[in-house]
């Protein structure tokens, strides 16, 4: 078991921010999901039933989902510098921020430290 911080759950609901976008891509990287392991993205997210149902995602075993093409391809898109949608985007710096907070020791002010299984 490994530990994990979970972003805040007011901050996890706001869905369509950079910092929102950030977050999700930075799960997808330390969990192992943009190189396809399987990981229980609903400890860490609570909902991303939009996702599952664009078949981003495909379930696996132990509540566990992967990553598959479509999703790599979309997850991927968001890291340019072209706005996308509302114009949010998310550029490498605010991804590597994201993942220091997911993993820092101890967890950052606000956020809860969340014990997963990586593959």
């Amino acid at each position: 078991m490994a530990t994990l911080n979970r972003l805040p759950q007011s901050e996890r609901k706001k869905t369509q921010t950079r910092q929102m976008r950030a977050y999700m891509q930075a799960l997808l990287e330390v969990a192992g999901m943009m190189a396809g392991q399987p990981f229980n993205l609903e400890k860490m997210l609570g909902n991303f039933a939009t996702h599952l149902k664009a078949g981003r995602f495909r379930p696996v075993s132990g509540g566990r989902v992967v990553l598959t093409s479509e999703g790599r391809d979309y997850f991927a898109s968001r890291l340019t510098d072209q706005p996308m949608g509302r114009g949010q985007y998310v550029d490498r710096v605010e991804v590597l921020a994201m993942i220091r907070n997911v993993v820092a020791e101890p967890a950052p002010p606000g956020w809860e430290p969340v014990e997963v299984e990586l593959a």
